[in-house]
């Protein structure tokens, strides 16, 4: 069954909501589509190399949270770090 999820930009002080979300099988599914948004935000420059301040909140039509994401990318492997 299809459920509509919406994404949540927050920093603890300025939260950016999302009043259109999308409609997605499963939450599974939705933190797919949030990680991929993410990652084309970091290609594109819409956000710094090290923005840990902001997290990414998947919420369903009720407003509940069910998810958060940091907006930070992962540290690479310490083989590629050095």
């Amino acid at each position: 069954m299809t459920q509509r999820f919406f994404f949540d930009l927050t920093d603890g002080l300025t939260t950016i909501r999302d009043d259109v979300g999308v409609v997605v099988d499963s939450l599974n599914e939705a933190v797919k589509q949030a990680e991929e948004v993410l990652q084309e935000m970091r290609f594109g420059n819409e956000l710094s190399s090290r923005d840990e301040r902001w997290t990414l909140s998947i919420r369903d039509a009720v407003g509940e949270t069910l998810m958060l994401l940091s907006v930070a990318p992962p540290d690479p492997p310490a083989e590629m770090a050095s």
